[in-house]
């Protein structure tokens, strides 16, 4: 049996994080059979109850280690940019040699964790060179990546990095790019989201669904990093409840509000539901039980089932909007960063279903509605065809590094 080690993992709160795990952990076992995976877990205790037959799939939860160290050194780094060595300075510790050194292969699951142009992603990085120090295979596993053009050392750095992998796959042509012509890495092939193979697991709606309407269902996310963006938050949020005021009133939709970031320890960091828990105290006012808030406790494939039962999606969360995508839902992405403009561009050759943060007024949001409406039967149709074509090229990938490692260990 194949072992893995996925690096880039934090928390099953952030439920793109769990669906990529989960639907890596799915692909993996399509191409090798049974596979064990080790998943690094700053709560492992809290992901344990979220994931409660983790063992029973091959899922092993394992401490993170020297994160608060890392990020501190990545501080220093920009702090003092022309140090030489730009590694994590301290000795791989035991516990982790001795994990690392029993897996066969690394996959770093870096998703958005390689596209912060201004800082290093040391805690990240870090775990990349120790598994090139122990040389085991290691691949960067459909992520976006860059661009570090705003400083010249990260990006001098992240170039060498990057080039030690056995293989970068990327999720989007931008990331493609850039790694291929600006950075001129030749260890690059473009793949797509493991998130589109998610599988669904069936919820009661009955507790929490909107009345009826003959519009049918319009779900809505909204993140919390609106908020750090875009400094005029409450005007964004008084922008939602007007557009979310017009569909109900002048377009006869009910909606749900769908939280896919929320802390497994109640807290309010970076939580959807409670950023948008606002959001819905001042809708219910005006539209009583034709508004809901879903609770925050459903895992990936469960939000994934209770986004299927909705006719459109406006949603922030990058894999909130792969969920729908990979459902056919006519789908409007509101890009907080580069991955969301890069994921439409390669899904549908435009941008014509992404909101910028400036785009967040009452016209930009009616404006898009009316194009879903309009091109509702054409997008689905669409989507039917090139979602295959999506999960294909993951398939494709993993086949791929099959036989890389097949080279490398002389077997699987």
């Amino acid at each position: 049996m194949i072992t893995f080690y996925l690096t880039g993992h934090m928390t099953l709160g952030n439920r793109g994080c769990e669906a990529i795990v989960r639907s890596t952990l799915a692909i993996l076992k399509q191409e090798f059979g049974e596979v064990r995976i080790l998943v690094p877990s700053n709560d492992i205790e809290r992901d344990v109850e979220q994931w409660k037959n983790h063992e029973m799939d091959g899922v092993f939860f394992t401490p993170i280690y020297n994160k608060f160290l890392s990020r501190l050194w990545g501080l220093v780094l920009l702090k003092f940019p022309k140090i030489g060595n730009k590694h994590f300075p301290l000795r791989i510790p035991s516990k982790l040699k001795k994990e690392l050194s029993l897996v066969d292969a690394v996959l770093s699951i870096g998703g958005d964790n390689y596209t912060y142009e201004c800082n290093y992603p040391v805690w990240i990085t870090m775990m990349d060179h120790y598994a090139h120090k122990l040389n085991k295979p290691t691949f960067l596993w459909s992520a976006s990546v860059g661009p570090f053009s705003k400083n010249p050392h990260v990006r001098d750095h992240m170039s060498v990095h990057l080039s030690k992998f056995s293989k970068i796959m990327v999720r989007e042509g931008n990331s493609f790019e850039y790694l291929t012509k600006d950075l001129q890495l030749n260890n690059v092939v473009q793949t797509s989201d493991p998130a589109f193979h998610l599988k669904m697991m069936e919820v009661q709606l009955e507790s929490f669904w909107p009345l009826p309407a003959k519009s049918g269902v319009l779900g809505f996310n909204i993140s919390s990093l609106i908020n750090k963006i875009k400094e005029n938050r409450l005007d964004v949020i008084s922008e939602c409840v007007d557009f979310l005021t017009y569909c109900v009133k002048e377009k006869d939709f009910s909606i749900v509000l769908i939280p896919h970031v929320t802390p497994l320890d109640g807290s309010e960091n970076n939580s959807d539901y409670f950023f948008m828990e606002e959001l819905y105290k001042r809708l219910k006012i005006k539209l009583s039980n034709r508004i809901s808030l879903c609770p925050d406790g459903y895992n990936a494939e469960q939000t994934k089932y209770i986004i299927s039962k909705c006719r459109f999606l406006y949603a922030a969360r990058t894999h909130a909007t792969i969920a729908s995508i990979s459902l056919n839902i006519p789908t409007i992405s509101i890009a907080y960063s580069q991955k969301a403009i890069g994921l439409n561009k390669d899904i549908f050759g435009h941008e014509d279903f992404v909101m910028g943060l400036d785009d967040l007024h009452m016209d930009a949001f009616k404006d898009k509605l009316s194009s879903l409406i309009l091109n509702e039967e054409e997008v689905a149709n669409y989507l039917a065809h090139r979602v295959p074509e999506l999960k294909e090229a993951v398939s494709r990938s993993t086949n791929n590094m099959k036989k890389q490692l097949k080279v490398k260990l002389g077997k699987y």
